[in-house]
């Protein structure tokens, strides 16, 4: 369906072809134990919370954390993994994007599309770091996020392969040209990149 469509429309849509074996998930097993568990940080708590956080999220999607965690002990340690130095979005993507591999295993043909999305978080006035995500970094303040979404031809989603978030600064004074100035077009090469290395 979606190969046709881009063949009528005049694209080229980028594509995985997987070779890796098949991951056959045991379905007594909770999806956030098959998408987190594998989580590689040294401390075990951040992916035990993790792990608690993908089962909770999954029965009330899109809801906030002091809805998803009512009890004011268990919105306190949501609250302390988000803010834990030590953790990071890469630590969060790792066995998910191996499960999106073990997916992908067992389609024929995958497209691996990317974009770039805006979060508008205009509203947090003492959230630092956050930058214009309008033009030429202009307009209601948040946050820049390139996404690679695997989809298998039937259009069914099979993960994230690949992610990159905030890379627009606050200070925008580093001009083009300038020592340092990265064009925000390199993450859609970039992503590009990851999908033929992950589809190895």
């Amino acid at each position: 369906m979606l190969p046709a469509l881009a063949e009528k429309a005049g694209f080229e849509l980028p594509v995985i072809r997987p070779s890796r074996p098949v991951f056959l998930a045991d379905e007594d097993v909770h999806w956030a134990d098959r998408e987190y568990a594998r989580y590689s940080h040294l401390d075990g708590r951040p992916r035990a919370r993790i792990v608690e956080m993908g089962r909770v999220w999954t029965s009330h999607l899109g809801a906030s954390l002091p809805v998803l965690f009512s009890h004011r002990l268990d919105r306190k340690a949501a609250y302390r993994l988000l803010s834990n130095e030590q953790v990071d979005m890469k630590h969060v993507l790792e066995p998910h994007q191996a499960s999106t591999v073990e997916r992908c295993a067992s389609e024929s043909l995958v497209l691996a599309i990317q974009d770039t999305t805006s979060l508008n978080y205009q509203g947090l006035k003492n959230t630092k770091g956050l930058a214009g995500i309008g033009g030429r970094g202009k307009g209601a303040k948040g946050i820049l996020a390139h996404f690679g979404l695997a989809v298998s031809d039937t259009g069914r989603p099979l993960g994230v392969y690949a992610m990159d978030a905030g890379f627009r600064k606050p200070d925008r004074s580093v001009k083009e040209g300038d020592p340092g100035f990265e064009k925000e077009s390199r993450y859609w090469r970039l992503c590009k990149y990851r999908y033929k290395s992950r589809a190895r």
